[in-house]
Parts: C-alpha cells; structure tokens; sequence
C-alpha cells in the first residue's frame, strides 16, 4: 500500500472515530434492582384507604360486598384479633372502595418480592390498658421485668407482612403472611449492649395468617367493625366493650376521623419467560406452536 493510501485509510478511520464520540450518548437500561418492582411488575404492592370511622358504614359496606359476591371472607386466626381479611378480584378494587364508603386518598407502596417482614401499622400504648386479644380480655402480653433494657411499661403492636410470588404449574401465585406481634416500646434502664434489645418482638396469641393468593385476586385487611347497641332509656348507655388489636392498629391510623383498610395486590408480570419463537415452514413464527415442517430430499 502506498503511503498516500495509508495516510487516507488514517484520516478516514479517525473521523469515524470522531463522528462516534460526537453522537449522542445511548441511554442505558434500566436496572430493576434500582427501581423497584413497579406497577405491572413483579411482587407485592400495598394500597392504604383512609375510610370512615362510624363502624355502621364499614359493617355495611362488607355486608353488602360478601352478600353480593364482590368478595369473599378470608376466615384466619386474625379474625380473633379483631381483623376482617376479604379477597376481591383485582380489577374490582374500586368497587370494594366504594361500597365502604369510599376514600379521600389512597396511598400506594410498592414492596416488590418481600422475604422480610414489613410493618404495615404500628401503634404504642400502656401495658396497663385492656385489649382484647385472641378473643379474651386482657393485657396485649405479659409483663416482663427480666426483658433487656428492664421491665417493658410500654408495648409496641405491630401488623407485619411479607410474601413473594412464585409460578405453579397452575399459573401464577402469591404466599402471603401476615403477623400481629408486640415488643417493648423503649427500655427503662441503659443498655449495655442495645443489640439485646433488638430480637424482642412476640407474635400474639392467633396474631398470624398463611394466605396463598391466585393470580387476580387481592387480598383486604382492615378492622371488625363493633357497631354499638342503641341507648336505652331504661339500661342507660350500652357498655363500651375494650378495643380489639385491630382497632388499635387500624382505627385512627393516622387520622382520627378514619380507620385503616390495607389492600395488598399481587403482580405476576413477566414471572415467566417468554416462548421462543418457533420455526414453521422455515421461518419464525411465535403466534403458531408447530414443528417445523420435514426435510425436503
């Protein structure tokens, strides 16, 4: 090659080195690790409604849902607890909302596969205040005095959830686990060591649900509504029965005037890759699943 040649063959191969640095840069993809499972994709997402507090028109409203067939009790060990767990098919969410009054915002996070629990509610009061846990009156658990950190004057209930989808040779499916537990609300003495006082959280007493929801269905959880008797003019008053650890969790939460509903909505897209294309009569064809025709001799 002559030595003009090579000078061109240079000159040539640096302007196309040029002309790439001067394109505009590609942007890259996106990576699901950062951003999260978000709506249509993989995992779980939870939709807070803030709904009346009067307990009439939320007994109503779940009356008139499961007599209609808009949902479906979910019968647990919470419903001791005061909870009431209802399915409802997906795309009827808004509906549900409705019949329960309905919501002046909702508030929607996105968990994505969840392996650890995730507090849903938490609320702290006195160990001295009566509650009705798993069906019987009493405190929400025992007090501890040997517990780190010295006796326990408070409690801090919480409702947590975890859960994941998965495929089944059925379809798509959802594990979902729900657990009520407590744990002392700050210590009363110095730590010497505060990683102690990290693993003191107890499940209550019939405080845990195992729900393995189907592709299309979501899954309510809010407080059993206690509807008060009438006043009588000859007994008074009717008594007020002790709060439920539903109603502490859910009732007021946060918002005085409004009581608490979770709607947790499993995602299953993209939860299985796609077919291959297959070739049919020589070329790709995903919308036909043949064989490709035989070898012509």
């Amino acid at each position: 090659m002559s030595l003009a040649r090579r000078i061109a063959a240079i000159a040539a191969a640096a302007g196309a080195l040029l002309a790439g640095a001067c394109a505009a840069p590609q942007k890259p993809a996106a990576n699901a690790a950062d951003s999260g499972a978000t709506k249509g994709g993989l995992g779980l997402e939870v939709a807070r409604w803030y709904l009346d507090a009067d307990p009439r028109t939320r007994a109503s409203g779940i009356a008139s849902a499961v007599e209609s067939g808009l949902a479906a009790r979910v019968e647990c060990d919470l419903g001791r607890n005061g909870f009431t767990v209802l399915s409802v098919p997906a795309e009827r969410l808004g509906e549900l909302l409705s019949a329960l009054g309905g919501s002046p915002t909702v508030r929607r996070t996105t968990l994505g596969q969840v392996t650890a629990w995730a507090d849903l509610s938490t609320a702290r009061f006195s160990r001295e205040r009566t509650v009705v846990v798993a069906g019987k009156v009493g405190p929400v658990a025992p007090r501890d005095d040997d517990r780190a950190g010295g006796p326990d004057l408070e409690a801090l209930v919480k409702l947590s959830l975890r859960g994941w989808c998965f495929p089944t040779v059925e379809g798509a499916s959802a594990r979902l686990e729900l657990r009520a537990s407590e744990e002392p609300g700050r210590p009363s003495r110095m730590l010497l060591d505060p990683a102690r006082s990290r693993d003191r959280v107890r499940d209550l007493r019939m405080g845990k649900a195992v729900i393995e929801c189907p592709a299309g269905q979501a899954l309510i959880v809010l407080e059993t509504p206690i509807v008060p008797a009438e006043p009588s003019e000859d007994e008074g008053p009717p008594a007020v029965p002790p709060p439920t650890v539903a109603a502490i969790l859910m009732d007021g939460a946060p918002f005085p005037d409004r009581a608490l509903a979770l709607a947790i909505v499993p995602s299953f897209a993209d939860i299985l890759p796609p077919a291959p294309p297959v070739r049919v009569s020589g070329r790709a064809d995903e919308s036909t699943p043949t064989l490709a025709d035989p070898a012509v001799p």
